[in-house]
């Protein structure tokens, strides 16, 4: 890629409409992930096991939806130059695939390491923020595909 339409895309990723929305909404996300994170000790001690699952998921649900709309929106933008690639559905898989072996990489980690044992739930917080965040770019990838660049 050309140091110019670097420099193009980035000019497009922080000027445009669409992406300054985008923007809210992930720095929404992460603030709300941070305030689950800080209080997650108190969350546990409430007892409740619906909340211990939710509270014990969440550490891998919100960073996989945030990474997976990261990755479409802003990794491949950048590498290939072009804010049309958004829509090909390959990227995506390729995306959610990294996303996914990460996130299993992670938990096998802890296990290796004696942090933590295997935890399945995570695996599935981890597969159902893919998702919900497969279902968002099914929703928005079109209006993001026809962004041109601001030169």
């Amino acid at each position: 890629m050309s140091k110019s339409s670097f420099s193009d895309v980035k000019k497009t990723l922080i000027n445009h409409k669409k992406y300054k929305r985008l923007n809210s909404y992930i720095l929404i996300t992460y603030c709300v992930f941070i305030s689950l994170y800080m209080f997650r000790p108190n969350l546990y001690a409430l007892g409740n096991d619906a909340v211990d699952l939710i509270v014990g998921a969440i550490p891998n649900f919100i960073p996989s939806v945030l990474f997976s709309i990261i990755g479409i929106y802003y990794l491949i933008p950048f590498i290939t130059g072009k804010f049309q690639m958004i829509c090909e559905s390959k990227y995506l898989l390729i995306v959610s695939f990294i996303n996914l072996l990460v996130f299993i990489l992670i938990e096998y980690i802890h296990v290796i390491l004696e942090l933590g044992n295997w935890d399945n739930i995570d695996i599935l917080a981890t597969v159902l923020g893919i998702l919900l965040a497969s279902i968002y770019h099914f929703r928005i990838k079109e209006e993001y595909g026809r962004i041109e660049l601001n030169v």
